[in-house]
């Protein structure tokens, strides 16, 4: 089975959607971001071994500008 965004069920988009809700709370208490920049990685184009879909949510801060590296599966 390969992971895509668009073959997911409902209830699997549902569950990710909580753990990102849960995931950007910890953040907000822990870090307390001005806001948050959330990407999903979909496939293998991002040098995985394997297709898979996850999440990225980054904390972001007034005056920062959003550099989107290799941590975050881009290549400059």
């Amino acid at each position: 089975i390969q992971a895509d965004f668009r073959n997911i069920t409902f209830s699997v988009g549902k569950n990710l959607m909580t753990l990102l809700e849960l995931a950007r709370n910890e953040l907000q208490i822990r870090h307390q971001p001005t806001g948050f920049h959330v990407g999903f990685n979909d496939g293998e184009v991002f040098g995985s071994t394997s297709a898979h879909l996850h999440i990225h949510i980054i904390p972001r801060y007034e005056g920062q500008a959003l550099q989107l590296d290799a941590r975050w599966g881009m290549k400059g």
